[in-house]
Order: C-alpha cells, then structure tokens, then sequence
C-alpha cells in the first residue's frame, strides 16, 4: 500500500492551489531509478479500479495496477536547492 509523507502532503497543496483545483491528485506516470520518480497532477476525477489513498486532506488517486505494481512504498516530494518546484518519489519505506 502506498503512503504519503508530510513533506509530499505539503508540496502536492501547492499544486493544487496552483491550479485552482479541489485537493486532490493522480499519480500519472513513474520512471525508472531508486527512488523511483513520478509525476502528479490535479485530478479530482476518481475513475474505476483507483486506490485513493487520504492523506490530511488531500486525496491520491492511483491507478489499482499501478498501485499493485509499485508496492509498499511511500509518495515523497523532494524540493530541490534552487527553489525550483519539488518533485515526486516513490521510496521505498526502508529509505
């Protein structure tokens, strides 16, 4: 089951206020590496078969497939030095 960390439940705020969009994101697509990278958006549409996983008010959805496929991991965001805006991780929970 995939988790989300605060630091993760904070910057994926900003993203939906950004956009102007209710609380809620989707995890569109991963890639390869450790941690494995992925990318979100503002998604409030929770089609069949998602996993929505609740985290302080914001709502995950993930695709039940992908979900099964990536495991027991945990939904990051790392901020980088520059200021730039964070980006997505699948960690596993032992990192």
């Amino acid at each position: 089951m995939i988790t989300v960390t605060e630091e993760a439940t904070r910057a994926l705020r900003l993203v939906c206020a950004a956009t102007g969009r209710e609380p809620s994101v989707r995890v569109r697509t991963v890639g390869a590496g450790q941690p494995l990278p992925v990318e979100v958006e503002a998604d409030s549409d929770h089609r069949p078969g998602d996993v929505a996983i609740a985290a302080e008010g914001v709502v995950v959805l993930v695709d039940r497939a992908l979900a099964a496929a990536v495991g027991d991991r945990s939904l990051d965001a790392v901020s980088p030095d520059d200021g730039s805006a964070p980006r997505f991780v699948l960690a596993s929970r032992a990192d």
